[in-house]
């Protein structure tokens, strides 16, 4: 943005690229603006300490689901892909993509992130 207002100030600017300039440098803060929104939306309505819980207990439910399967030996081969999906969808999740504030720290019971 800085670059394209100095850019709009030089003296020796055609006055079609200053128009044009000026065009990418209205839509671009419109965009900015836009997403903006959309992350102060996201972090404030989705990412939120009880979302977290909430995926964090599905994904209690999807460990538990599958220890129980491989306890039955060989049935466990037959384990909907599903379960597998979800309980990677889940860690990725709750270890990568929630905002900074809601800190995977805070969740009951020991999670570590792997590197």
């Amino acid at each position: 943005m800085e670059d394209a207002q100095e850019e709009l100030s030089r003296p020796g600017l055609l006055e079609e690229a200053r128009v044009e300039l000026t065009k990418s440098v209205e839509i671009f803060s419109q965009k900015l603006q836009e997403q903006s929104r959309h992350m102060a939306w996201v972090q404030s309505g989705v990412f939120t300490p009880e979302r977290q819980r909430l995926a964090f207990q599905l994904l209690k439910v999807v460990v538990k689901t599958l220890k129980s399967a491989s306890a039955q030996g060989i049935l466990f081969v037959f384990v909907p892909e599903f379960y597998i999906t979800t309980l990677i969808h889940l860690t990725w999740l709750l270890l990568g993509q929630f905002h900074p504030t809601v800190p995977y720290t805070d969740l009951p019971g020991k999670i570590r992130q792997v590197n």
